[in-house]
């Protein structure tokens, strides 16, 4: 971390916590991810939520991925 990140870090950390919470929305909205991106991604989210919901897609317990998994990547070897 530069100087002038660290001094800028500290004197944002000595704000008050709306004024901090000001500062962070302010630097997120500038540096943010794009809304097209965002936006994209809760389509996704929501298709898939429908697609589990109406049974086109399952879904599968996570050991069982993960044991599926170490079985393909023990295969390689």
């Amino acid at each position: 971390m530069t100087a002038t990140v660290e001094n800028l870090l500290n004197e944002a950390l000595a704000l008050p916590e709306n004024e901090r919470e000001e500062l962070i929305n302010a630097l997120l909205q500038e540096n943010g991810p794009d809304p097209e991106f965002d936006e994209a991604m809760v389509a996704l989210v929501r298709q898939r939520m429908e697609n589990v919901a109406s049974g086109k897609s399952k879904l599968i317990p996570a050991e069982e991925v993960f044991d599926e998994a170490r079985t393909f990547l023990g295969r390689l070897k």
